[in-house]
């Protein structure tokens, strides 16, 4: 099964031109022709049929890690990342945390959250997942020695604990185990940085956790940025910021989103009593009311 190659660069692979795009494309193609799956190309992904069932593996990741080394690592980094992801698909091959999901007790030390792009994981219904921040999914994974494996729901059903339990105990572990590293720039806008390197999956899960940082949340909450998995951006809310800072505080989102790698989100985010909003044109207004209604406007 094959699929004619692209004329052009699709959205999805904005950061490569025409020829280097090319390139990837045809690197990604030969490797999976290798390795005998039958696949199925489509937007940013492809389709690849294992004994244990059809993976749809997300390929915007693998392109910007690509984007950012030197063409001549290209066809390495491409060929560790599918023998790795193909690897999990292979019949009797026990699946990473396998043993851990005996009882909660020896899961609970491996739990973590992850946060996924909600659109990616549309095609896996099956991954135990929750909504907090709007479009994004809050995922339970075990956080392993050599992998990261999110889990089912029928592995939730394992477990025999409530899902609430199961959320709460890996947002615990995250940050107990996986401390960001915390930078703040007075600039435009005070902005503090929780931040952490390329290895770690889990400093945009702190998005979650602002509570428990200082100087992250103001008498109006924060507003907050989860460009990719290693950052979150913070803005304490004092008061309405700056229309122009604001403005150029989104740009910055948006450059690191688009660069990633391991993006999530482009856009900006208000966290207030608990909760989280979209902070668009609506909620920008809300914002204004209500600082005016209080005379803080």
């Amino acid at each position: 099964m094959s699929d004619p190659r692209p004329s052009r660069v699709p959205a999805w692979a904005s950061l490569l031109n025409e020829s280097r795009f090319a390139r990837f494309d045809g690197l990604v193609r030969a490797t999976l022709a290798r390795s005998g799956h039958r696949v199925r190309f489509g937007e940013g992904c492809v389709e690849v049929e294992l004994a244990a069932g059809t993976a749809t593996l997300g390929l915007g990741n693998l392109l910007q890690v690509c984007h950012a080394s030197p063409p001549d690592d290209w066809p390495g980094l491409i060929e560790l990342h599918f023998e790795k992801l193909l690897t999990l698909g292979e019949v009797g091959r026990e699946l990473p945390g396998q043993r851990l999901l005996g009882s909660f007790e020896t899961a609970r030390p491996a739990l973590r959250v992850r946060l996924w792009p909600k659109a990616q994981l549309a095609v896996l219904p099956q991954i135990a997942q929750r909504e907090d921040l709007p479009g994004l999914a809050t995922t339970l994974v075990l956080d392993l020695p050599e992998d990261i494996r999110a889990l089912t729901w029928d592995d939730v059903a394992r477990l025999a604990v409530p899902v609430d339990r199961l959320f709460t105990c890996a947002l615990e572990n995250v940050l107990q185990f996986c401390p960001p590293a915390r930078v703040r720039v007075d600039h435009q806008l005070p902005v503090v940085f929780l931040h952490s390197g390329k290895g770690d999956y889990f400093a945009a899960s702190h998005a979650l956790l602002l509570a428990h940082h200082r100087d992250c949340l103001g008498p109006h909450g924060a507003l907050l940025a989860v460009p990719h998995r290693h950052m979150v951006v913070v803005h304490p809310l004092h008061g309405m910021p700056d229309a122009r800072a604001l403005d150029h505080l989104a740009h910055f989102v948006r450059q690191c989103h688009e660069q990633g790698p391991n993006s999530i989100d482009p856009g900006l985010f208000r966290c207030f009593d608990g909760r989280h909003e979209r902070f668009d044109a609506a909620a920008r207004a809300r914002l204004a009311a209500a600082l005016t209604s209080r005379g803080d406007g």
